[in-house]
């Protein structure tokens, strides 16, 4: 995917997380077209195992996307 926000946003509704070719997402609650810290949205959809580089810290390197 493309443009995509951290899987730690608070925003995600995990209740309508799905599986997309071995990809898990899902919805976030903020519309396509804002604006995050910078980052504009272009997609309603996450994919939940994402990164940004001030999360994979706190997550530690074992879980940090490879």
């Amino acid at each position: 995917m493309t443009n995509r926000r951290c899987g730690n946003c608070c925003h995600l509704d995990r209740a309508n997380e799905t599986n997309l070719g071995g990809l898990r997402i899902a919805k976030c609650t903020h519309p396509a077209g804002v604006t995050i810290q910078g980052t504009p949205i272009k997609n309603d959809f996450v994919e939940l195992d994402a990164r940004c580089s001030e999360h994979v810290a706190r997550v530690g390197a074992a879980n940090a996307r490879r």
